[in-house]
């Protein structure tokens, strides 16, 4: 309802010459992502970029779910395409995208069965130093139980809830001890507790340490969590998770790929040389036999 009475009014706007302005192409963009239309979504951002208004990350959030809508009903692969392109779109704009964008992309290549595409997605975060929610760690968990690799699927869990603590490595190193021996490690049966509270209290609470609350993210509940049931499925928990096999891996995959691309465009752009100076030698042929002709 709401949606359809923001298209009358944008119709109205225009059959009066009413100028619409950024927050109004914004809203129109985000009932698309509502109503699961990329193409009308697509509309709307050529008519904001022709009236000189520049998208902003609320803009490219509203295309991806628009884009992701439409997706995840019929159109196939090629929406996921136009999504990619706009995670890196939005960096070279100078707009960072944030765990939402990331998760949108990554949401679709895990329901496609592209592990791989969600390994680099999460990768590609880690590089934006964009740290992973608990939706990240799910989609990426169960993307591997899917592909039957239980193990890895452990390990890429235990290296995003550390991320989810801290992408820095000084305050996983600061606060190891408390956490291992309170919450990741402890073997009374209250540990669960402990972590279920955090849920439930403010990190003023007296029964913990304000300041290393202070230095972690929103979801550390969650991610201590997570820590617990690695260690209590035998795995051995490091604090330094971006040494390890996983990590590296992914690290090394993405660098690859990279190294790749630069490659082929620059095999591409060597191409478009030699096909410029075989342009001008037909040229000088050409004027060459005109001047023959002439003399």
């Amino acid at each position: 309802m709401q949606n359809r009475m923001a298209f009358q009014v944008f119709k109205y706007m225009k059959l009066h010459d009413i100028p619409p302005d950024g927050l109004t192409y914004n809203i129109m963009i985000d009932c698309c992502g509502a109503i699961s239309s990329s193409k009308i979504a697509s509309m709307f951002l050529s008519m904001m970029l022709r009236d000189g208004f520049s998208p902003q990350k609320y803009t490219y959030k509203s295309l991806i779910k628009a884009s992701f809508s439409v997706l995840l009903i019929m159109l196939g692969k090629d929406n996921y395409r136009k999504a990619y392109w706009l995670l890196y779109q939005m960096s070279s704009e100078g707009i960072q995208p944030d765990v939402v964008v990331f998760n949108a992309i990554l949401k679709k290549a895990f329901m496609e069965g592209r592990l791989r595409i969600a390994e680099l997605i999460v990768e590609r975060m880690h590089r934006m130093k964009v740290q992973p929610d608990p939706e990240t760690c799910y989609l990426l968990y169960h993307a591997y139980v899917r592909s039957q690799k239980h193990g890895t699927a452990l390990e890429a869990l235990q290296v995003l809830s550390m991320r989810m603590i801290s992408e820095e490595q000084s305050v996983l190193q600061k606060n190891r001890k408390y956490f291992e021996d309170n919450f990741v490690l402890a073997e009374d049966s209250e540990a669960e507790l402990r972590i279920i509270k955090i849920f439930k209290d403010s990190i003023s609470t007296k029964h913990y340490k304000k300041e290393i609350f202070e230095d972690c993210g929103d979801y550390l509940a969650t991610a201590l969590l997570y820590l617990r049931w690695c260690a209590l499925a035998g795995m051995s928990i490091s604090w330094s998770p971006d040494e390890g096999i996983w990590a590296m891996s992914q690290k090394n995959q993405l660098e690859t790929l990279e190294k790749n691309k630069k490659k082929e465009m620059k095999s591409t752009e060597q191409c478009k040389g030699k096909r410029r100076n075989t342009n001008r030698q037909q040229q000088y042929i050409l004027i060459g036999a005109l001047g023959k002709t002439l003399n």
